[in-house]
């Protein structure tokens, strides 16, 4: 079966938003689009992406959640049309260069405590601006996960970011629902955006 560690169980991507993601992907951006998830962790949005695109860049920098990305896409069937790979998201970005469609981050929130206040996501480890940038040296197409109680004046910045990356400044931000709970923000970037 599945495998997770215990950073896993609160941080992956609920499966039907995965698919979601990787669904609008597909229809964005066509189905021979190549992707890398920047923030792979176990595998969730890794493995919704491979069922529907040739080819997935899958890294995170810690080796054992890998693995069990891994492991999980095996359970899948989708094992091989990833390409895994253990290292920092920010330091591989600045070395990329086999052309892909798009990038999928969903960063750590700090832990189920992200939720006791305003999410600021300057303070987080890597920082979501530095990632953003990081990923529009690759591709204008960015799909970011972020908490709920984001603020939107931070999530506006990313539009500034992509307008000084030469990239359109337009920036979509999807409410995601979860059996009618309000789970999380996707936010949109380049041609993701409607």
């Amino acid at each position: 079966g599945i495998q997770m560690d215990n950073e896993g169980w609160y941080s992956v991507t609920p499966e039907i938003v995965a698919q979601h993601t990787a669904t609008r992907i597909t229809e964005r951006l066509g189905p021979n689009a190549l992707a890398i998830d920047g923030t792979a962790g176990v595998g969730g949005n890794t493995i919704q992406l491979a069922l529907q695109l040739p080819v997935v860049f899958a890294v995170d920098i810690n080796k054992e959640r890998l693995m069990l990305a891994q492991h999980n896409a095996t359970i899948y069937g989708v094992k091989h049309k990833i390409e895994f790979i253990v290292g920092d998201f920010l330091e591989i970005a600045k070395y990329w260069t086999i052309p892909v469609d798009v990038i999928v981050l969903s960063p750590p929130w700090g832990g189920p405590s992200y939720l006791d206040k305003n999410f600021d996501f300057t303070q987080t480890q890597p920082n979501i601006i530095d990632l953003v940038r990081a990923a529009q040296y690759i591709t204008p197409n960015i799909c970011i996960f972020l908490p709920k109680n984001s603020d939107m004046d931070q999530i506006l910045l990313l539009c500034g970011e992509a307008g000084e990356a030469g990239y359109s400044n337009l920036v979509e931000v999807e409410q995601v629902y979860v059996e009618d709970k309000l789970k999380l923000l996707a936010v949109y970037l380049g041609d993701l955006v409607n």
